[in-house]
């Protein structure tokens, strides 16, 4: 009983370590304005986010060989005025296609506002509304 209680524990942590390191990377705090997400499986999709205005901005390598955070465009942009934290990045997997921003006080309503991450012209990585 004891070696099959030793061998549970030993899957369960295992488990919990790989789920832990295949999360997406944030600096998260709770009600904060500005939140900074990183994909852990490619470092170039790590954004910076106006939970409040919806803003995004992507980390990028400046030709001096620094690194600044560039604006990226929303497609459509939501122009609606909020006070308080509305937006999150949801990364659900490897792929960038699996990159979602979220209105999140119009998710559950049939105007849901979601955006998915996209490779538009000039390999340029913006924002696109899921319709």
């Amino acid at each position: 009983m004891k070696k099959l209680l030793f061998v549970f524990v030993v899957l369960f942590t295992t488990i919990q370590i790989y789920a832990q390191e295949s999360q997406a990377v944030s600096t998260e705090m709770n009600n904060a304005r500005f939140e900074v997400i990183q994909n852990p499986n490619a470092r170039k999709y790590t954004f910076y986010l106006d939970k409040v205005e919806g803003n995004v901005f992507l980390l990028v390598q400046t030709k001096s060989g620094g690194f600044a955070w560039e604006q990226m465009d929303v497609y459509p942009k939501d122009n609606t005025k909020y006070t308080e934290p509305t937006y999150q990045i949801f990364i659900g997997g490897i792929a960038a296609a699996d990159t979602f921003l979220i209105n999140t006080n119009l998710i559950n309503t049939k105007n849901g506002r979601i955006w998915n991450l996209v490779q538009g012209s000039n390999d340029k990585i913006l924002w696109e509304e899921i319709e």
